[in-house]
Formats: structure tokens, sequence, C-alpha cells
């Protein structure tokens, strides 16, 4: 099934032409990465990325955010004290696209 050119929103999924799929919740994390510039060696902890959202969204995020370590857009590190994460910086630009950020962004 081939898809569109332009991205639509359909069950709170995001669909574009690279067929690169990313829940809404996905995107907000990665979003709230990239606002703070947590970057490779400039990392936050894992229990920091649902402050923010709705208190009734918290688990969902913490889900999501290992989905996007096994998607590879976030690196995880653990250390003694608990899990650190970072966006990936060799897949930075592909992040930037899936954000569909423009070209006026300071990313």
């Amino acid at each position: 099934m081939a898809w569109k050119k332009h991205s639509y929103i359909n069950n709170n999924t995001l669909y574009n032409e690279e067929s690169m799929i990313a829940t809404t919740l996905e995107k907000s994390i990665l979003e709230k990465m990239l606002r703070h510039q947590y970057i490779g060696a400039k990392h936050t902890s894992i229990d920091n990325l649902p402050k923010g959202f709705p208190k009734h969204l918290r688990k969902d995020v913490l889900e999501a955010a290992r989905d996007l370590i096994k998607k590879g857009y976030i690196t995880a590190k653990p250390t003694s004290y608990g899990m650190e994460v970072s966006l990936n910086p060799t897949r930075l630009k592909e992040t930037i696209k899936l954000l569909d950020l423009t070209e006026h962004s300071p990313f």
C-alpha cells in the first residue's frame, strides 16, 4: 500500500511520505527533548520525561519513551542512579523531519 505524499493524522498516529510512524505522544516527547536540547552527551532522567504532561498520561509517556528507545530515536544510558536518555545525534535530521519543523526553526 503506497502512502499519500502529504501528512495526515488518523487514530492518534502520524503517517507521512517516508513511512515513518510516530504517535502524537511520541512526537510530543521528541519535541520536548529537542526544545530542551537533550542531544547526545546532554541527557536527562527518564523519570523527568512525564513532567509537564497530564497525570493520567504519565505511564503512557514512559511506555512511549521506551518505544522511542527501541526505534532508535532516543539513546539510553544506564547509570547507578537510574536510566538517562537523550536524542540520538545520528538520527537528529530524521527526527527533525519526523517532527515536520519549518526552516525558520533554530534546529
